[in-house]
């Protein structure tokens, strides 16, 4: 499973298996001094470089693994176009020769065609991945077609077959685009009463098919496969390279140049590694789902520092959720990142007899699982240019039962979204130049930390109370999630000045403490935007967020609401006042939850945590709207280009970081156009 829209905190938790989730933004486990994160916006897009330091620190060797995992990500990424549209494909082509060929084009549609092809790659069709919902260009038809036609002048290749005429094409690919009404949505779950979630979804997952019409159909490849109907029967077409007596299949050139590339990966990996990847290519070329299976098994039984996931895996995108979405990423174990993690897991119990909480309700013994953090190379597919956060696999249960899962955090990709964004948010909200040139100075640390304590010293954090029967969970109730949230936020809040992290070596100096209280305030302050309408809360970590800081607010003199030329800010005006406060509602959330006491969350909660001044938030708002706030975010990731020696042989695979999603997604289109292949040059020289 992967997760796109929760940020690090929840990923950490559900990869760690830790008691208790969270929605919070983190960065990854660094900070690396001043960097472009944020490159662009695209209507309510964000666009973010994601950078991946680890990679120059490796073998040559190592680096050769990674660039065949590489190039075998990128070959099968046409697959999920394909899928999300039966069209998506034709139109791509279309618009990317347009946007190579933009001479004599009016500048003011050329700009609007750039937009709509922008969208069209970050969401790998012409539908919204978030809300499957169509999107239009902000161009006419005629002015659309009237570029396609100078473009072709100026001899753009459309990728049209022989005998088709692009003005024909164009014409009947109109609606397509140009129709929000026509087909508008990819994948329609709910279509309502007496429409078919198939005929009534765009996604090419079934051609002509209805749910009627698949009643007693026995699939063999549910996974990996389209069904159609053809001479009026229904056919299972089969992703698959073939092969060794296996007939060709969908996107079989695609699919073999994937495996092959995975073939010659194996050859710079480790024995178990090198088994695993060739059991992936195998896979590929059979399109046999036990071989998947076999693949899965070993995957999940082999760590290593760089590994990837390729293949059809996620099905959200099928109204039936069987067939697998097509996806690679390729990752690399950030082992700083990750120490981090462990060193927090190594000294929990010292921070559990820190708390602030009775000694009754301390842990004597704690043994808190860490998650891997991974830079994120590449990902392709489903897996890009939206990138997922995390991701947990295999998916198939009895896999994860018998042998385990993969949990990985993306921290390059979390941390490049979140330092984009908080740039923005920083410089509107900040109350102060203080604030902002200490969030300079600590960049992403300070989110860090919080992650860690947060998951690994957090949620394992405390006991019940010995007369306590059952979980607390089933005496708090509906108020347990918000209230298990805010504690384990509250014990990263509470150790944010201990010395103990600088002692550790996590932190430089106890004043990353005053960036982390500055921080929080302000999130409290502009999470109101969170609610356009009503006048409450409903979500368990906003509720949490909400309650700690008005608690601090309406009990000690540590944050206090201030206003600036008509605008309202939230200051930390006494950092011991709130270091107090938050070891005192700490203390009576754990008692709460210790002992299972139901009505005493419901008032703590019920008091701090639910309702917001409506005023504030529509200031917060309007000022949010105003620096352009993104809905979600998409990835420009590093690009891997092999260096060669005079006799030929590769020397060296250098990483740099492309800066513009255009530039990425034609880099891509033109990966493969050589056409020699590399595989006899490239007698690597291990020096």
């Amino acid at each position: 499973m992967k997760y796109f829209k929760v940020a690090v905190l929840l990923l950490l938790a559900t990869a760690a298996l830790t008691a208790g989730c969270s929605k919070k933004e983190s960065g990854d486990m660094k900070t690396e001094g001043e960097r472009k994160y944020f490159l662009e916006k695209v209507r309510n897009v964000m666009v973010v470089q994601a950078y991946a330091d680890g990679f120059k620190d490796l073998t040559l060797k190592e680096k050769m693994l990674a660039w065949h995992l590489y190039r075998s990500a990128i070959a099968g990424r046409d697959i999920y176009y394909d899928q999300n549209h039966k069209h998506a494909l034709k139109i791509r082509n279309i618009l990317e020769a347009i946007v190579e060929n933009p001479e004599g084009i009016d500048e003011e549609v050329y700009s609007e065609i750039l937009e709509y092809t922008k969208l069209f790659w970050i969401n790998n069709s012409q539908y919204d991945e978030d809300n499957s919902r169509k999107f239009v260009p902000n161009t006419s038809y005629i002015n659309f077609s009237k570029a396609a036609a100078i473009a072709e002048a100026n001899g753009a290749d459309f990728g049209l077959e022989e005998n088709e005429d692009l003005d024909e094409v164009l014409s009947h690919l109109r609606p397509y685009i140009f129709d929000r009404d026509f087909e508008p949505v990819k994948t329609n779950k709910n279509p309502g009463e007496g429409m078919d979630m198939l005929a009534s979804s765009a996604v090419n997952f079934y051609d002509g098919v209805t749910l009627a019409d698949l009643e007693g159909f026995e699939q063999k490849n549910s996974l990996n496969s389209k069904i159609v109907v053809q001479n009026g029967e229904l056919k299972e077409l089969v992703y698959r390279a073939g092969g060794d007596g296996v007939e060709p299949g969908m996107y079989s050139n695609e699919l073999e140049r994937s495996a092959q590339e995975l073939e010659k990966a194996a050859e710079y990996a480790e024995p178990d590694q090198a088994n695993v990847l060739r059991l992936l290519a195998k896979y590929f070329r059979t399109g046999d789902l036990e071989d998947f299976r076999t693949y899965n098994i070993a995957w999940v039984q082999n760590s290593t520092k760089i590994d990837i996931i390729n293949g059809f895996i996620e099905v959200y995108d099928d109204p039936r959720a069987q067939k697998g979405s097509y996806e690679a990423t390729l990752e690399l174990v950030d082992e700083e990142n990750t120490s981090m993690l462990r060193a927090f897991a190594e000294n929990a119990l010292y921070f559990e007899q820190k708390a602030p909480w009775a000694d009754e309700y301390k842990r004597s013994e704690i043994n808190a699982p860490v998650a891997n953090v991974v830079y994120a190379l590449l990902g392709t597919g489903d897996s890009g240019p939206k990138s997922p956060r995390g991701i947990n696999l295999p998916n198939e249960q009895a896999i994860r039962e018998e042998y385990g899962s993969k949990s990985v955090v993306l921290g390059n990709v979390v941390k490049a979204r979140h330092v984009a964004n908080a740039t923005a948010e920083m410089e509107e909200f900040a109350v102060s130049d203080e604030m902002r040139e200490r969030a300079k100075e600590f960049g992403g640390l300070i989110f860090d930390l919080k992650v860690a304590m947060h998951e690994v010293v957090g949620h394992a954090s405390g006991k019940k109370a010995a007369d306590l029967e059952g979980d607390p969970a089933n005496y708090i109730k509906e108020y347990y999630s918000t209230l298990e949230e805010a504690r384990a936020e509250l014990v990263a809040l509470w150790n944010f000045f201990d010395p103990k992290l600088v002692e550790m070596g996590v932190a430089p100096s106890t004043e990353v403490g005053k960036a982390g209280y500055d921080e929080y305030a302000m999130e409290a302050l502009t999470n109101h935007r969170k609610v356009p309408e009503g006048d409450q809360y409903e979500e368990d970590h906003d509720r949490a967020t909400h309650m700690i800081v008005e608690y601090v607010r309406r009990n000690t003199n540590g944050i206090k609401a201030k206003k600036i030329d008509g605008k309202t800010y939230f200051e930390v005006v006494d950092y011991d006042e709130m270091h107090r406060g938050i070891g005192e509602i700490l203390s009576k959330l754990m008692e709460i939850k210790a002992t299972g006491d139901y009505e005493g969350a419901k008032a703590i909660i019920s008091e701090y945590g639910i309702k917001i001044d409506t005023e504030l938030r529509d200031e917060i708002l309007e000022r949010s709207l105003a620096i352009g706030m993104s809905d979600f975010d998409v990835v420009v990731f590093p690009r891997l280009t092999p260096v060669y020696g005079d006799d030929g042989a590769v020397t060296d695979i250098e990483i740099s970081y492309p800066m513009d999603l255009k530039t990425q997604m034609l880099d891509f289109k033109h990966f493969f156009d050589e056409k020699v292949e590399e595989t006899d040059a490239e007698e690597v020289v291990i020096r």
